[in-house]
């Protein structure tokens, strides 16, 4: 292990949550996979996973093969033999024969790579293999493809509240809440203090992983035509979706396109993770639809730097949106559901068990109270039932349902 990765290590901020299940995910007998957009440090995340193991003892300095191709050191490495050899060398050098710690950043970057891979895995029973890319040049549909089912996943979210605090060593509190907001999740701006060169970064990281590099991967003969579907779902992210009210958005705009275009055009941009979808569940007739549904961008302030931010207005769907991301970076499964045509923002459903929730800017009058209450107040099961708003006033439970402040149930999730 070198001087380069040690000091990465040194620096790296544990996320304590991606931590809890570390020995069954560690040493499950499955190449691992680290999964979601770029610059959520990923990378960082195995620093730490290779920093307990190293504290823990479970193993040495001269197990650790590490590739980066990002790295200029490494960029001989073009194909899966030129892979094989480099690590047939390390394996020589370090006396090192059966276990060992194996991990390929922008994997992506060498030819066939998943010939070296599977070699690895099935040649070394006892070796531990991450591996980790570009999520916009490589997809999860290609991972399919070249593992099957030798894998598994997890996914690493941008930052929680609580992370956010963590990381600006600040005390989780409504100032902090605000800034988090307006500034988002993307661990790198929280060392950004200009805003204008902020909003550029986010331009950057826009323009380049979510248009560039798609247009690329994708062969995407019409750049104009994806921006537009993205300025759509960035301005109706808290709306139900489909195909048609797209087309009816780009026909105002007065462009032409076919439906079968918009819809692979919105399954790249989901594939890249830059928005996450949310499929709709009807009660009634105990049917989903995947073709009406929400979509939620995994950071807002991506969002807000391409399509202008107005708090007065659109405060009631950013605080949807944070508590979206908060289930699912928590590992639930949301959908939404449809009661006799009133909608329920959030179903999350995770170890056998549910959560209704609806959420809320303020519960400022009784009918407010009355409209945010009565969805959840329709079902009949004994399942828990959550109105979440930025209240300090009203903090009384609402009958049987729970009332939370967002402030209190954000940092009750992590």
């Amino acid at each position: 292990m070198n001087n380069k990765i040690k000091e990465f290590i040194k620096s790296t901020i544990t996320r304590e949550k991606y931590l809890e299940d570390f020995d069954d995910f560690c040493f499950a007998p499955f190449i691992k996979i680290i999964v979601w957009a770029r610059r959520v440090w990923k990378s960082f995340f195995i620093f730490s996973i290779i920093n307990k193991l190293l504290n823990e003892k479970k193993i040495k300095e001269n197990e650790i093969f590490y590739i980066n191709k990002e790295w200029l050191e490494y960029d001989n490495i073009e194909n899966y033999k030129d892979l094989n050899d480099y690590f047939l060398k390390w394996k020589e050098k370090n006396k090192v024969w059966n276990k060992f710690f194996v991990w390929i950043d922008e994997i992506q970057e060498i030819q066939d790579w998943q010939k070296f891979i599977l070699s690895i895995w099935s040649s070394y029973p006892e070796s531990i293999i991450f591996i980790t890319w570009s999520n916009s040049k490589l997809l999860s549909k290609d991972i399919w493809t070249n593992l099957r089912w030798r894998y598994i996943s997890k996914k690493i979210f941008p930052l929680s509240l609580n992370e956010f605090g963590l990381f600006k060593n600040q005390d989780i509190d409504n100032d902090l809440l605000n800034e988090y907001i307006k500034y988002w999740w993307l661990p790198a701006t929280v060392n950004i203090s200009d805003e204008n060169i902020k909003i550029e970064y986010l331009r950057w990281i826009y323009n380049t992983i979510f248009v560039k590099d798609l247009l690329e991967y994708e062969n995407i003969r019409n750049p104009s035509l994806l921006k537009n579907i993205h300025k759509f779902l960035f301005k109706e992210f808290w709306n139900l979706i489909n195909s048609k009210n797209i087309s009816n958005f780009l026909k105002n705009e007065k462009i032409k396109t076919s439906t079968e275009t918009i819809l692979n055009y919105m399954d790249f941009s989901f594939n890249s993770y830059l928005f996450d979808e949310v499929n709709r569940y009807d009660i009634r007739w105990k049917k989903l639809f995947e073709i009406t549904k929400k979509t939620y961008p995994f950071d807002l302030w991506i969002r807000n730097s391409m399509v202008w931010l107005s708090l007065k207005d659109d405060i009631w769907w950013v605080y949807e949106n944070i508590v979206y991301n908060h289930l699912v970076s928590n590992w639930y499964n949301v959908t939404v559901w449809i009661l006799w045509e009133k909608e329920i923002d959030f179903i999350a459903e995770k170890n056998w068990e549910k959560k209704y929730i609806q959420v809320a800017y303020l519960l400022s009058d009784e009918k407010v109270i009355e409209r945010e209450f009565w969805n959840l107040l329709s079902i009949k099961d004994w399942w828990g039932k959550i109105v979440i708003s930025n209240d300090n006033l009203f903090v009384n439970n609402y009958e049987w349902i729970k009332h939370y402040n967002i402030l209190d149930w954000l940092k009750e999730m992590d």
